[in-house]
């Protein structure tokens, strides 16, 4: 009879009755796979979400009767993983002052810059 090299336990196997290979090595791989999937879904559950509409009136932007009115200012708001929904409408105001990309502090006007890995969408999936 085999025995372990971690122990001197002899190793009984399941292969013979049932066609699984139960070894050590194979239980370590499906609780690491486990594991990994908990942690990346506790990294999404920490994900905020940020709302814009076009009559919404500015606070905290943390619900859609809080919603701000400028893009851009969601998305200063993010942090990575966050998300910002968008409501159908024309934004026509928004824009960062002094860009750090930007030669020489440029100004960037009716557009957004994103700094952070962040997913902004429309909020009807309509693009």
């Amino acid at each position: 009879m085999k025995k372990s090299i971690l122990t001197d336990r002899p190793v009984f196997s399941v292969r013979k009755r049932c066609g699984l290979i139960p070894s050590l090595p194979w239980r370590l791989m499906v609780m690491a796979a486990f594991v990994c999937l908990l942690w990346s879904g506790a990294l999404v559950l920490g994900a905020d979400t940020y709302y814009v509409a076009t009559n919404g009136p500015g606070g905290g932007a943390t619900t859609w009767a809080t919603a701000t009115n400028n893009i851009q200012d969601a998305i200063s708001l993010c942090a990575v993983g966050d998300l910002v929904l968008v409501s159908n409408g024309v934004y026509g105001t928004g824009g960062v002052k002094n860009w750090p990309g930007g030669l020489g502090g440029t100004d960037l006007t009716n557009r957004v810059a994103i700094t952070n890995d962040i997913t902004v969408r429309s909020a009807n999936n309509d693009p």
